[in-house]
């Protein structure tokens, strides 16, 4: 998704240039997004202060975390308002993992790109493999915050123990477990220095993975592209897309359905049937 020279659709094919930020770097003010994806170790003092005064002067920011990582990413979320809940979102699949999770866009994500509007409109899903929820306060006082993708009605946040080479997980409240709708991804925006400071936080960093985008790129690409389009101010990746067909719909009565089905199921067939018949009679008088 990012480095891809083969892929059209990979961040460098479509205006963005992609470097990596050491420890003993320091973050230029001219990114346009900063990328904290999937942290193994907690961060040291002198990074986080450099991360922090990125995002005290206005730059854009896009943390993507897993389950159980809560201490690494909590001196980075805590000062936004976020925080990561524990446990795992699961839901029964037939032929994945128990936490393959599908999630739904949000109007909010619908807004930030064709792709993604699309993929709205449709109701098609997004993908996750190990993602934990994330909760905030809406009315926070810095940012505005609102969810980007929700869990389905079929899944739930697991407390206890997941076994996921087990076939099937079931719902156990004894163990914590909690059913409802759940944001796996928020964005949150402000006003800083006269412009606009966008900061998107994903609970799963899989979702931009090789695998995941190999195997579910339809569902997954658009997705993490709108983010990008939105967090870079709508400037990259860039949108090649054709103009919306206006007529794509076919408004029909009852009546008028009726009268079709009784066209094409009795009528058209009774004439072929006829004219068929009527033919093969004169061939054999010939």
């Amino acid at each position: 998704f990012f480095n891809s020279k083969d892929g059209r659709g990979s961040l460098i094919n479509n205006g963005f240039e992609v470097r990596t930020i050491s420890e003993e770097d320091d973050i230029p003010d001219d990114l346009a997004v900063l990328v904290i994806a999937d942290p193994k170790e907690a961060f040291s003092q002198s990074m986080l202060a450099k991360i922090q005064q990125y995002i005290n002067k206005g730059g854009n920011l896009l943390i993507a975390t897993e389950p159980g990582k809560q201490e690494i990413v909590s001196p980075l979320l805590d000062p936004l308002g976020l925080r990561i809940r524990e446990g795992v979102m699961v839901q029964k699949n037939d032929n994945e993992v128990p936490d393959f999770l599908t999630g739904t866009l949000t109007r909010t994500m619908a807004n930030m790109s064709k792709g993604a509007a699309s993929l709205y409109k449709n109701s098609t899903p997004v993908v996750f493999r190990g993602a934990a929820p994330i909760e905030y306060e809406r009315d926070s006082a810095s940012f505005k915050i609102l969810p980007l993708t929700m869990n389905t009605a079929e899944g739930w946040l697991k407390k206890g123990k997941l076994v996921n080479d087990s076939a099937q997980v079931e719902f156990n409240e004894a163990e914590g477990d909690q059913k409802g709708r759940f944001a796996v991804a928020v964005s949150l925006e402000r006003q800083v220095n006269g412009r606009s400071q966008r900061i998107a936080v994903v609970g799963d960093a899989d979702f931009m993975s090789a695998d995941v985008m190999g195997k579910y790129s339809n569902y997954n690409h658009p997705f993490a592209a709108g983010m990008f389009k939105w967090l870079s101010g709508a400037k990259f990746p860039l949108e090649q897309s054709r103009l919306d067909a206006k007529d794509m719909d076919v408004k029909i009565s009852f009546t008028q359905q009726s009268v079709l089905s009784l066209i094409t199921i009795w009528i058209l067939p009774g004439i072929l049937l006829l004219a068929g018949t009527v033919l093969l009679i004169r061939r054999k008088r010939r």
